[in-house]
């Protein structure tokens, strides 16, 4: 689990890109010490092996607001593919992390960051690089350290604000594992090949979420996704992503809903961040009308998949058809039943069924 501060220099060096106002290279001793979790007394000893293995080359630089020359770091090309591969190993790692309210929560370090980011961020907190991310490693992070890190890098860092009416959003309990069909998520590659964009549309608690979910997990892709809100002066960080989501973004304008030519379009302009701009786009609405332009039907999961996860969780067939009859295959209510303890399963199952149903929909009006 524990993560070599070589392998977070790398990855920091990788990330840095080519940001402007540095000559020589791409970062400093201080810069990486911060960056990566390093005492700055032992940065000299990391980078040692990094240069002679020709990973990393140093050379004299400026930085910005520095008056002095200092020493400045940059990637070789071997350096490069080093970086790459260790940010592919790191992120398949699997860890257990606890939030602000103190839930557990399990994933694979690509996904706990990407969540862990948008929740901190969702509470004006400064978001963490991923090497500062890796420093903190272990079993169980607990929210106390992620709490500290995030305090110790600062509010904002050199990333660009988000997006003007735009809000990180905070997926905490995705379902793992199937959901949707195969066949429904290679439409998605389609619209995307061919238009660069993707509409999901459907009632609220059809699981569109869900399928984003499966479908950005399922092609490995690293998905920034926001919803409607006070972006609050936050800056962008965590990235480099290849995937916008936007929850929300395909909702027709209010003065348009009465016409026939409701087309839904790229809403990203010149005001948004170069970072955002150019990349692979989805965005969701629940609005029920007809919208033009490369839109998914989202009906809800498969009786036999819905079926397949509710009776594995414990819950009798027959209340699984009637909670799939009366949600429409609600991924949202089955994330309720897996997520409950065996108690609650078994006192559902003893209940009279539409009883039982009616009980499962009152506590999602609840959440």
């Amino acid at each position: 689990m524990p993560v070599t501060s070589g392998d977070r220099v790398l990855i920091h060096l990788f990330h840095r890109g080519e940001p402007e106002g540095w000559s020589g290279g791409v970062s400093d001793q201080d810069m990486i010490a911060s960056s990566c979790g390093i005492g700055r007394t032992h940065v000299p000893r990391t980078l040692k092996p990094l240069i002679n293995g020709g990973m990393i080359t140093e050379d004299l630089g400026r930085a910005p607001g520095r008056p002095r020359r200092v020493k400045v770091y940059s990637l070789t090309e071997n350096g490069t593919l080093a970086a790459r591969e260790a940010i592919d190993r790191c992120e398949k790692e699997e860890l257990d992390w606890i939030d602000d309210e103190g839930l557990t929560h399990h994933g694979s370090v690509r996904d706990v960051h990407i969540e862990i980011n948008h929740l901190l961020v969702s509470l004006s907190m400064g978001s963490i690089p991923l090497p500062q991310f890796l420093s903190i490693l272990k079993e169980t992070v607990p929210w106390n350290d992620i709490m500290w890190t995030s305090a110790s890098i600062g509010h904002c860092g050199s990333g660009p604000l988000l997006p003007n009416g735009w809000k990180p959003y905070v997926h905490k309990d995705p379902i793992k594992g199937q959901t949707f069909d195969n066949e429904e998520l290679v439409l998605i590659d389609g619209l995307l090949e061919k238009d660069g964009m993707a509409i999901l549309k459907g009632p609220s608690g059809s699981g569109k979420m869900e399928m984003i979910d499966l479908w950005s997990r399922s092609r490995g892709r690293r998905g920034l996704v926001l919803e409607k809100g006070d972006s609050g002066g936050n800056c962008l960080e965590g990235g480099p992503w290849d995937l916008l989501v936007l929850l929300g973004g395909g909702d027709p304008d209010v003065d348009r809903l009465l016409h026939d030519d409701n087309e839904v379009k790229d809403i990203r302009d010149q005001d948004w961040p170069s970072e955002l701009n150019g990349i692979d786009l989805i965005m969701t609405t629940s609005a029920d009308i007809a919208l033009k332009g490369p839109v998914i039907e989202i009906k809800g999961m498969a009786w036999d998949l819905f079926r397949e996860r509710a009776t594995s969780a414990g819950l009798d067939e027959l209340l699984s058809q009637e909670l799939f009859r009366s949600t429409k295959g609600s991924p949202v209510a089955l994330r309720s039943i897996i997520g409950s303890s065996d108690e609650y399963i078994q006192d559902l199952n003893d209940m009279d069924t539409e009883e039982a149903v009616l009980k499962v929909l009152l506590s999602l009006k609840k959440k």
